[in-house]
């Protein structure tokens, strides 16, 4: 079933995400503005093809994932083709692209990787264009026309330890700035990956003497040039301590115990608790560093609360995919058998719940049932569902009218709203209509008065502009409302926190400014500033960057038309800007391909991110290595030992989480003493916290298995003597009501002449 509060979240009213005074936020106009005016009249033409080439391309490419996308058979939709975007890309100059493009391909909608709609892999075209793009001095995105995607592909091969590039020369310059000295060397690599006619990004990362850390110097240039994709991979890597950059430009070998530096895949992160906090004492410092560079990317990404691809799309598990889902599975709702269900109910029996549920499937659009996004029949759909008195619907309708300026079509279902016991709903809409003077005349202290009774019920719309309103903004959605008390930034930034725990992306934004700037009495040491603050900019930036939102639904496509290649290469690019599904989804995909250390690397991310079930999963995976190489080999006592004490440290991180096999997991080592010094009564301890703890009843079942019936029947016979109590007062009380049964029932028969009959002992007994 659709998420009522969160599909009302999506209608936003209040775009602004920053906190910053009028003339900060015009400054970058300016500049941009003043780098255009200082240009020659061939950059300009330049700028202008690069630009209508950035447009085309995303149209293409978004053409081919939007929810409910119409594809012919034949795989035209309507819109520009692949090979139309190439041929722009070509004039507009946008090499880096082209590289991601020929590296990666499109497939089409046959699986096919070739033109017009799809586009073809070839690596040696796509080391040709990579040349061009990382060729020449720097140039931002957007001052100029700097291309967006040049040192994020280029950061994504060297972190990947692509195969040829060892030769590739990269130095820092005056500025500073990165350059590729020898863009020579990824000529060669073309000429040689045509000759062999066919590249890789599945072959063992290779291995260099400790040098400057290349994969760290490019995802930093491509940060310092703006490009989204790798402004958020150089944060990640610094945020997880996988570079050093630009504190130091050297990898530190010693960091993996080895004599040789290695690519960033097989570098081990940092290991993040839940909380975000790090293991290690550098976090904070980390945390700070990285900062900085996610502010401009979480900042785009507060602008897409209303996606154009499937909202489901960064949570996507590849090995769940192409298996048949039940009613009951949590991802039903993907399927196109859940739309048939859901339009079946609303266009047949009229159902205005599933009304008001077809009318969110058209809003936000459904891949797998077809459905195109389509405001005007959402909209049709939330209008029959609220003349039926559904409210919520009345609700949806009147927030889309408002949002479009259509305040007369919005009147009626404000007043359905308005006079129905909805809660923060009610009050949200009497808000309205004294802000906007819909039906009343208008006034901004009682919207104001209305817009806080709707925020302190729970309302992230009214939480939202309530907030803005106490930091003094006073236009677009906030115009025509007075928050009670006056501009109050203490106040302000307690209504962004109850709106950013509601799920909205701009109030976590500045929240996140708020507390890095030291606004939060709460949080006063800096590093837990830098700390929290970093990862609200996180949480925008993986649940809604257009760039990333985009490369990840054509990471899924690719793996639905089986084309693995191609998938595994876009999750490698998001998994180092530290999506935790794309770590997943690497390392499911690696291990189809029984490429176990590339599986064990992307496993070990996720792990490090703080997810328990990967923990416990890469606790396995250790187990498994460490038992079939001593059955190989008996001699690698010490490696075995050494991968054990591994698999041993996280489950007992896993533990710590509170994942239930993480706790078996630790428990069962200790009993046996694998990867730890054996210690049966803390094995039992933790047996016991299974036992009577909620993690179900699978692990208490594992528990009792390795508890011992000895111990198990200790704790059943102390669970009766606690439970004896109960079952006696229950049994006395049973005992009563069955004595004032009786004497009701021969009260009502003598009422009505009837004599109860005298019965034997027996029958007594029977009865």
């Amino acid at each position: 079933m659709v998420d009522s509060c969160r599909l009302a979240s999506t209608i936003r009213f209040a775009k602004q995400p920053l906190v910053a005074p009028p003339s900060l936020l015009l400054l970058p106009l300016f500049l941009h503005w003043l780098s255009l005016a200082e240009s020659s009249p061939g950059d300009l033409q330049q700028h202008s093809l690069a630009q209508a080439a950035d447009r085309l391309a995303e149209q293409a490419l978004e053409s081919l994932v939007r929810p409910g996308a119409l594809i012919s058979a034949d795989g035209s939709h309507g819109g520009p083709s692949l090979e139309d975007a190439q041929h722009s890309l070509e004039a507009g100059g946008r090499h880096g692209l082209l590289a991601l493009l020929y590296l990666a391909g499109v497939p089409d909608v046959r699986g096919r990787l070739d033109f017009p709609w799809g586009f073809p892999r070839n690596i040696s075209s796509g080391m040709e264009h990579l040349a061009k793009a990382v060729s020449g001095p720097r140039k931002r995105v957007g001052d100029g026309g700097g291309d967006p995607w040049a040192f994020s592909v280029l950061g994504l091969l060297l972190s990947l330890g692509w195969p040829g590039l060892e030769e590739l020369r990269l130095e820092v310059m005056p500025g500073p700035e990165v350059r590729v000295v020898n863009p020579s060397a990824l000529l060669s690599l073309a000429q040689s990956a045509r000759q062999s006619s066919k590249g890789s990004s599945g072959q063992k990362p290779s291995r260099r003497t400790k040098a400057f850390d290349r994969a760290g110097a490019a995802y930093w240039e491509a940060a310092e040039r703006k490009e989204p994709l790798g402004s958020i991979a150089f944060a990640s890597l610094v945020r997880r301590g996988l570079t050093e950059v630009p504190m130091e430009w050297e990898w530190d070998a010693s960091k993996d115990d080895r004599e040789v530096e290695l690519p960033v895949l097989a570098r081990a992160p940092e290991v993040l608790v839940a909380r975000g906090a790090a293991l290690g004492s550098s976090s904070p410092e980390r945390a700070c560093r990285a900062l900085g560079t996610m502010l401009g990317v979480a900042t785009e990404a507060s602008h897409n609360e209303q996606p154009l691809l499937d909202k489901a799309a960064l949570t996507w598990k590849a090995w769940r995919h192409r298996q048949q889902r039940m009613p009951e599975d949590e991802e039903w709702e993907l399927t196109k058998e859940h739309v048939e269900f859901v339009r079946h109910a609303a266009d047949v029996v009229k159902e205005p719940e599933k009304m008001r549920e077809m009318a969110a499937i058209h809003f936000t659009g459904h891949t797998e049932g077809k459905v195109e996004q389509n405001k005007e029949k959402a909209e049709s759909y939330w209008a029959q569902a609220a003349k039926q008195g559904d409210v919520w619907s009345a609700w949806h309708a009147a927030l889309s009218f408002i949002s479009d300026g259509r305040h007369e079509a919005a009147e009626p279902f404000l007043d359905i709203v308005g006079n129905a016991s909805a809660g923060p709903l009610t009050y949200m809409a009497v808000h309205f209509k004294h802000r906007i003077g819909i039906g009343v005349p208008k006034d901004p202290q009682l919207a104001g008065l209305f817009l806080k009774a709707s925020a302190d019920l729970g309302n992230s719309n009214a939480q939202l502009i309530l907030a803005h309103s106490y930091m003094g903004y006073r236009h677009g959605n906030m115009a025509g409302v007075e928050p009670p008390g006056g501009d109050n930034k203490a106040a302000a930034l307690v209504y962004y926190k109850a709106a950013a725990a509601n799920g909205r992306l701009v109030p976590k934004l500045n929240v996140a400014l708020l507390t890095a700037q030291g606004a939060d009495p709460e949080v006063r040491d800096r590093g837990m500033q830098c700390v929290l603050a970093y990862r609200q900019h996180a949480d925008v930036v993986h649940t809604a960057h257009p760039g990333a939102h985009l490369l990840f639904a054509h990471a899924r496509r690719a793996y639905d038309l089986g084309d693995s290649e191609g998938s595994r290469l876009r999750f490698a690019l998001l998994s180092d800007g530290g999506f935790l599904f794309a770590h997943l989804n690497a390392a499911w995909l690696w291990d189809q391909e029984s490429a176990s250390q590339h599986a064990y690397f992307y496993q070990r991310r996720a792990a490090s991110s703080g997810h328990p079930l990967s923990m416990s999963d890469l606790s396995a995976r250790l187990i498994r290595t460490a038992t079939a190489l001593s059955e190989s080999d008996s001699s690698q006592i010490s490696e075995t030992r050494i991968l054990q004490a591994s698999a041993y440290r996280w489950s007992a991180l896993a533990a710590e989480q509170g994942d239930a096999r993480g706790i078996f997991d630790q428990a069962f080592m200790l009993q046996f003493g694998l990867g730890v010094a054996q210690n049966e009564t803390l094995a039992r301890e933790l047996y016991g916290q299974l036992l009577g703890g909620g993690s179900g009843w699978p692990a208490r079942v594992a528990a009792l298995s390795w508890l011992g019936f000895s111990q198990a029947r200790t704790y059943f016979l102390s669970l009766r003597d606690s439970s004896r109590e109960v079952v006696e007062a229950a049994t006395t009380a049973a005992a009563a009501l069955a004595d004032g049964a009786r004497t009701f029932m021969a009260a009502v028969g003598a009422s009505v002449g009837l004599i109860p009959q005298k019965k034997d002992a027996s029958s007594s007994d029977a009865s």
